[in-house]
Protein backbone atom coordinates (compact mmCIF):
# COMPACT_ATOMS: atom_id res chain seq x y z
CA UNK A 1 0.00 0.00 0.00
CA UNK A 2 1.33 3.25 -0.97
CA UNK A 3 -0.29 6.37 0.72
CA UNK A 4 1.07 9.30 -1.14
CA UNK A 5 1.31 11.88 1.72
CA UNK A 6 1.83 9.33 4.92
CA UNK A 7 -1.70 10.53 6.72
CA UNK A 8 -1.77 10.78 10.28
CA UNK A 9 -5.07 9.57 11.55
CA UNK A 10 -4.57 11.72 14.73
CA UNK A 11 -8.21 11.59 16.08
CA UNK A 12 -9.19 7.97 15.35
CA UNK A 13 -10.54 6.23 18.21
CA UNK A 14 -12.43 3.64 16.41
CA UNK A 15 -11.67 1.61 13.29
CA UNK A 16 -12.97 -0.83 10.88
CA UNK A 17 -11.49 -2.76 8.21
CA UNK A 18 -12.69 -5.37 5.80
CA UNK A 19 -10.92 -7.83 3.36
CA UNK A 20 -8.95 -5.24 1.28
CA UNK A 21 -6.72 -4.46 4.38
CA UNK A 22 -5.25 -8.44 3.86
CA UNK A 23 -3.96 -8.31 0.49
CA UNK A 24 0.13 -7.62 0.10
CA UNK A 25 1.46 -8.46 3.09
CA UNK A 26 -1.77 -6.66 5.55
CA UNK A 27 -0.20 -3.80 4.54
CA UNK A 28 -3.41 -1.70 4.67
CA UNK A 29 -4.08 -3.11 8.28
CA UNK A 30 -0.59 -2.45 9.45
CA UNK A 31 -0.69 1.57 7.67
CA UNK A 32 -3.94 2.45 9.84
CA UNK A 33 -2.60 0.80 12.95
CA UNK A 34 0.72 2.65 12.38
CA UNK A 35 -0.96 5.81 11.85
CA UNK A 36 -3.37 5.99 14.39
CA UNK A 37 -1.77 7.23 17.45
CA UNK A 38 -4.96 7.08 19.61
CA UNK A 39 -6.55 3.57 18.63
CA UNK A 40 -8.56 2.24 20.76
CA UNK A 41 -10.80 -0.17 19.02
CA UNK A 42 -10.10 -2.21 15.57
CA UNK A 43 -12.96 -4.33 14.00
CA UNK A 44 -12.00 -6.91 11.24
CA UNK A 45 -14.87 -7.89 9.02
CA UNK A 46 -13.68 -11.01 7.01
CA UNK A 47 -16.82 -11.90 5.48
CA UNK A 48 -15.72 -12.56 2.23
CA UNK A 49 -11.92 -13.32 2.69
CA UNK A 50 -10.07 -15.73 0.39
CA UNK A 51 -7.38 -17.28 2.08
CA UNK A 52 -5.30 -17.08 -0.52
CA UNK A 53 -4.60 -13.76 -0.29
CA UNK A 54 -3.14 -13.94 2.91
CA UNK A 55 0.75 -14.05 4.37
CA UNK A 56 1.48 -18.21 3.46
CA UNK A 57 3.87 -18.50 6.43
CA UNK A 58 4.90 -16.76 9.10
CA UNK A 59 8.50 -16.16 8.05
CA UNK A 60 7.32 -14.85 4.88
CA UNK A 61 6.06 -11.68 7.25
CA UNK A 62 9.22 -9.45 7.54
CA UNK A 63 8.28 -5.84 9.00
CA UNK A 64 9.71 -3.05 7.37
CA UNK A 65 10.23 -1.55 10.83
CA UNK A 66 9.75 -2.25 13.90
CA UNK A 67 6.43 0.03 15.76
CA UNK A 68 3.82 -0.19 18.53
CA UNK A 69 0.46 0.48 18.11
CA UNK A 70 -1.19 2.73 20.13
CA UNK A 71 -0.54 2.39 24.03
CA UNK A 72 -4.97 3.43 23.86
CA UNK A 73 -5.84 0.55 22.15
CA UNK A 74 -8.06 -1.68 24.08
CA UNK A 75 -10.10 -3.97 21.80
CA UNK A 76 -9.30 -5.89 18.42
CA UNK A 77 -11.87 -7.62 17.47
CA UNK A 78 -12.06 -10.15 14.13
CA UNK A 79 -14.89 -11.16 12.70
CA UNK A 80 -14.27 -13.29 10.25
CA UNK A 81 -15.99 -17.21 8.59
CA UNK A 82 -13.89 -19.31 10.39
CA UNK A 83 -10.91 -19.28 12.64
CA UNK A 84 -8.04 -20.66 10.57
CA UNK A 85 -4.34 -20.61 9.86
CA UNK A 86 -4.26 -16.48 8.37
CA UNK A 87 -6.62 -15.37 11.40
CA UNK A 88 -3.97 -16.71 13.72
CA UNK A 89 -1.44 -14.87 11.17
CA UNK A 90 -3.15 -11.87 11.66
CA UNK A 91 -3.12 -12.09 15.41
CA UNK A 92 0.94 -12.84 15.72
CA UNK A 93 1.56 -10.08 13.25
CA UNK A 94 -0.49 -7.66 16.02
CA UNK A 95 1.13 -9.16 18.62
CA UNK A 96 4.32 -8.87 16.12
CA UNK A 97 3.59 -4.50 17.05
CA UNK A 98 2.59 -4.50 20.50
CA UNK A 99 -1.06 -5.97 20.67
CA UNK A 100 -1.32 -8.76 23.65
CA UNK A 101 -3.59 -11.94 22.59
CA UNK A 102 -5.36 -10.77 25.55
CA UNK A 103 -6.91 -7.22 23.71
CA UNK A 104 -7.89 -10.00 20.36
CA UNK A 105 -11.51 -11.26 20.32
CA UNK A 106 -12.22 -13.66 17.40
CA UNK A 107 -15.97 -14.24 16.28
CA UNK A 108 -16.30 -17.02 14.24
CA UNK A 109 -19.10 -17.93 11.88
CA UNK A 110 -19.68 -14.35 11.45
CA UNK A 111 -22.69 -12.58 8.75
CA UNK A 112 -22.82 -9.42 8.17
CA UNK A 113 -24.84 -8.16 5.31
CA UNK A 114 -24.52 -4.44 3.29
CA UNK A 115 -20.71 -3.49 4.97
CA UNK A 116 -18.41 -1.19 3.39
CA UNK A 117 -14.89 -1.14 2.88
CA UNK A 118 -14.19 0.61 5.86
CA UNK A 119 -15.40 2.88 8.85
CA UNK A 120 -13.86 5.75 10.80
CA UNK A 121 -15.25 7.32 13.82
Amino acid sequence: MDFKWHVMFSQLKTLLLSEWCMAADFSGLIYFVQHSPVLERLTLHLKYYEEESAIETEESYNPRSRFLVSKHLKLVEIKCRKEDETIHQIVKILGTHGVPPERINIKPNFHDYGLGCFSFE
